[in-house]
């Protein structure tokens, strides 16, 4: 089940190592939330502040804002 819907602000923590750098510390919006398509862990699109094209990421990538 997803943890976050379309329309939840989220960022990307200044530490995770998961992430690609250029993500790290920013946030954004969660613009599409498909629902359990990874078995392995659940995926989101992100419009990250400041940019004009969506990111996919991965829910351990990703916390609340």
């Amino acid at each position: 089940m997803a943890k976050f819907t379309e329309g939840t602000r989220v960022r990307v923590p200044i530490n995770n190592q998961t992430a690609p750098a250029m993500w790290r510390g920013r946030e954004g919006v969660v613009t599409f939330a498909p629902g359990g398509l990874s078995p392995v862990e659940q995926h989101y699109s992100v419009r990250l502040d400041g940019d004009d094209t969506d990111e996919l990421m991965f829910e351990g990538q990703i916390e609340a804002a």
